[in-house]
């Protein structure tokens, strides 16, 4: 029996960073960093920071 694993599982949609309140919009992704439109949150890389203030990703929230 072959296992389906739900996308639901990934919180898609809007990430606020907290220090700075600039928003990640995956539509359109973070042309800052060659990010490319459709770029999940959770699919950034690890190394990637907010273009506005240089925090990490743990310090966005996941907003809707």
């Amino acid at each position: 029996m072959q296992r389906v694993v739900s996308s639901t599982t990934k919180k898609e949609g809007i990430w606020r960073c907290d220090p700075c309140r600039w928003y990640y919009y995956p539509d359109k992704g973070d042309p800052t960093q060659n990010i490319p439109p459709g770029t999940s949150f959770e699919d950034l890389p690890s190394t990637w920071r907010c273009p506005i203030c240089k925090e990490p990703k743990s310090a966005f929230t996941f907003i809707r």
